[in-house]
């Protein structure tokens, strides 16, 4: 082998590994379920998207709720931003497949 298909060979190895790895962490992050701790508010938000509650609702509930820090500006994108974070979801389905999984919610 000349010199140019042996370092042809070690970058597509390397690079197939890589690829490997990284399909292997979206997998596992697909289907795993974190220990999760969620705020009261994160949990009321949660509750209210498997009641099948609205944006606009939530967002309603959010100002009016007691669990609002009066100095933050948690809105429904806040949240749902963080639930998607802290359950490793990517999708609102998958939040509340999490969420049932780890006994979060019923």
């Amino acid at each position: 082998m000349d010199e140019r298909h042996k370092l042809f060979t070690l970058l597509t190895q390397n690079f197939v590994q890589q690829a490997l790895i990284n399909i292997n962490e979206q997998e596992r992050r697909r289907t795993s379920c974190p220990d999760v701790t969620l705020t009261d508010l994160e949990f009321e938000v949660l509750v209210g998207i498997t009641q099948g509650r609205n944006k606009n609702e939530l967002n309603e509930a959010i100002e009016n709720s007691e669990n609002k820090i009066s100095y933050a500006k948690d809105s429904y994108n806040a949240l749902a931003i963080r639930l998607f974070q802290k359950l490793e979801a990517r999708t609102m389905p998958q939040v509340v497949y999490k969420a049932m999984k780890i006994g979060l919610i019923e």
